[in-house]
């Protein structure tokens, strides 16, 4: 009826161009997923800081203890921060986190192998210090670290923290 053969199978080139294209939209995929999860490390790091300063003011507030109560920050090889009541000490702490791989403090808000203490003041809550606390995504080891993303923790001389 048609002068024209129907072919009733699949070229290796047909084949191999849809496993391409494929493996192409899987790789794409993968890679934003990645960095979503990076990204939420960061923000949740951002927010569990956030929260343990307001846990110190509060207990402040309210003389938890008896004493002032503050948030300490380590940055380290083994960076970390920490809640405390009176002066820091390693035996005063009452919760500890450390940063997740690829999250660091920047260090123009507290420089490295240093440490930055926070204290809220009893009845006020008023911080001893202003400050800003900056995190950063990395991707890279040494020399070649590449910065991906930051978040910002403010805590201002009247007491108010905000990311």
């Amino acid at each position: 009826m048609f002068p024209w053969n129907y072919r009733k199978a699949v070229t290796l080139i047909e084949l191999l161009v849809v496993i391409g294209i494929a493996g192409f939209i899987m790789t794409f995929a993968f890679v934003n997923l990645a960095g979503k999860k990076n990204r939420q490390s960061l923000d949740s790091t951002a927010k569990n800081i956030e929260a343990f300063a307001h846990e110190a003011q509060s207990n402040a507030i309210a003389q938890a203890s008896s004493s002032a109560w503050g948030i300490h920050f380590e940055n380290s090889t083994s960076s970390f921060f920490t809640l405390f009541a009176g002066a820091y000490s390693p035996t005063s702490t009452r919760n500890r986190a450390s940063l997740p791989p690829g999250v660091r403090f920047a260090t123009s808000s507290i420089p490295a192998s240093s440490t930055l203490d926070v204290t809220f003041a009893q009845i006020t809550g008023i911080p001893s210090t202003s400050t800003v606390v900056q995190l950063q995504l990395v991707n890279g080891t040494g020399a070649s670290i590449t910065v991906i993303a930051t978040s910002t923790l403010t805590i201002t001389s009247r007491g108010v923290i905000s990311l």
